[in-house]
């Protein structure tokens, strides 16, 4: 389940920006694993709407997360045209983030703060 407000206008023109970030809890076995995804931009460029999201993992448990994945919805159908730091694909409305091998163990007490993807859509996008 997501929490938070979604702070974005949506507004069509060149130079559109906003942020929002909605957060979500996973768990794995008897690990807790928080899920933080911010909005930090939106633009257009020829008539498609680009918006940047970066991606923080936080591991409140006493335990080693290993192997985690996630799997965001979107309120539009999206494609990838730029990630970093983690092995990142779109389908329809969903975007999967994977680790990459660096990232694919988060100790305990520890946080992912360095995965990001920009999606490319005929619309502004929000989280659902």
């Amino acid at each position: 389940m997501y929490t938070g407000k979604d702070t974005v206008d949506d507004k069509n023109s060149q130079g559109t920006s906003g942020s929002s970030e909605k957060t979500a809890e996973l768990k794995s076995g008897d690990n807790e694993l928080e899920v933080s995804l911010r909005q930090s931009n939106t633009w257009n460029s020829d008539g498609m709407v680009f918006t940047q999201f970066d991606l923080t993992l936080t591991n409140h448990s006493d335990q080693p997360v290993t192997g985690w994945s996630e799997v965001l919805n979107f309120t539009k159908e999206v494609s990838i045209d730029q990630s970093w730091n983690g092995d990142i694909s779109a389908s329809g409305n969903t975007v999967t983030v994977k680790p990459e091998q660096y990232h694919a163990t988060i100790q305990a007490g520890e946080s992912v703060k360095d995965i990001g993807f920009i999606v490319k859509s005929g619309g502004v996008v929000k989280q659902k």
